[in-house]
């Protein structure tokens, strides 16, 4: 279970019960894996996590190009959760 003061979210694709905790960006980038999605709770940003060309992870914030929207939002369901406050 994730806990209430982490810095960074992370949750597999669309599977909000793989949601974890975690101290700073690269590590929730890395357990969110390619398509997962990542909060940052500081800037209050959702981003998307792909896997790029030389296989390496990168993430894209919500209005970039490379953000593709998608029904299931994050933020909301760590809204649900009581993680985060709006």
């Amino acid at each position: 279970m994730a806990s209430k003061n982490a810095a960074f979210y992370s949750c597999k694709f669309n599977r909000s019960e793989t949601i974890k905790s975690h101290r700073t960006l690269e590590a929730a980038i890395k357990a969110a894996g390619d398509f997962g999605m990542v909060f940052d709770k500081g800037l209050n940003i959702e981003r998307q996590v792909h896997r790029m060309a030389n296989n390496q992870l990168s993430s894209f914030a919500e209005g970039s190009r490379s953000h593709e929207s998608m029904d299931f939002k994050f933020s909301d369901e760590l809204l649900k959760l009581g993680l985060i406050v709006k």
